[in-house]
């Protein structure tokens, strides 16, 4: 009898409950994310003036959590392919919650920013591994606009710490908009709970049980049987591209542009959020 091809039968899917729901942690989380990410700018005045730091030390602490977010993204990539999506997106929402708001209660600027870079692993890490999993399970009809939704809950998140900023700071000092972005530690065991499993992980690990519950999630009306068996599409070689094959061809100019330009939208979006509150 021939297996089931688990990532067709995703791609071929009918949205449900199940892709729903998936959406919805999706914005949940990137909101989380967002708001995180935005903390440190709407608080670093009160910051500034509490620890008695200036605005150059001040902006090395707020790019700490950034400089995390670099390694983070790479790091926790390899830990999502090797332990599973699941265990990753929860350890990074517990990570960055839990240290964001151990930041709140520390009073030398040194171990702020190092709190603050611990926190951006699991900023940097958790939003690729939510994209990806998006990427597996969404029907590809769908897959770019349910994807662009993680966009939507990022923005969310930096209007949140926009919006309550002010008023928690005022009312609780600058320690009240951290402790606040520490709430999230509580969803964890939601998490773990609905996060879905990668599709190629379980395969390769023949994890049949799981499977069989993910085909009846996310394509209730498919006609599985008890002894059919699972497996991905075979994989195309490819052949190693090694960095110098942008440039070749001509692409030289538009590589560097395309750098230039993510470079510069970086650099606004995150300047804005750092010191347009300051």
């Amino acid at each position: 009898m021939p297996g089931v091809d688990v990532q067709k039968l995703a791609d071929e899917a009918e949205l449900n409950r199940f892709h729903y729901l998936t959406i919805a942690w999706l914005i949940v989380i990137a909101m989380l994310d967002g708001y995180d990410i935005g903390v440190t700018g709407a608080a670093l005045p009160a910051i500034m003036a509490d620890l008695k730091i200036d605005a150059t030390t001040g902006g090395a602490i707020a790019s700490a959590s950034l400089t995390g977010m670099a390694f983070g993204s790479a790091l926790f990539g390899m830990m999502a392919d090797r332990f599973g999506r699941k265990i990753s997106v929860a350890l990074a929402v517990a990570m960055f919650s839990l240290l964001t708001a151990t930041a709140g209660l520390v009073g030398s600027p040194i171990v702020f920013g190092a709190l603050r870079f611990f926190a951006g692993l699991g900023l940097g890490g958790v939003l690729p591994i939510l994209i990806a999993m998006a990427t597996e399970y969404a029907p590809v009809k769908y897959r770019a606009r349910i994807i662009s939704l993680a966009g939507f809950g990022y923005a969310l998140g930096g209007i949140a710490v926009a919006l309550v900023g002010k008023g928690l700071i005022e009312s609780y000092g600058w320690q009240g908009v951290f402790f606040v972005a520490g709430t999230p530690i509580v969803l964890v065991p939601l998490l773990l709970r609905s996060i879905p499993e990668s599709l190629p992980l379980l395969v390769k690990r023949g994890r049949n049980a799981e499977l069989r519950e993910m085909v009846n999630k996310f394509a209730p009306d498919y006609p599985l049987r008890p002894e059919q068996q699972f497996l991905l599409p075979q994989e195309e070689e490819v052949k190693a591209a090694p960095i110098a094959q942008v440039f070749q061809e001509q692409r030289t100019l538009s590589t560097l542009m395309f750098w230039i330009a993510n470079f510069a939208c970086l650099f606004m979006l995150y300047g804005l959020n750092t010191w347009s509150r300051s």
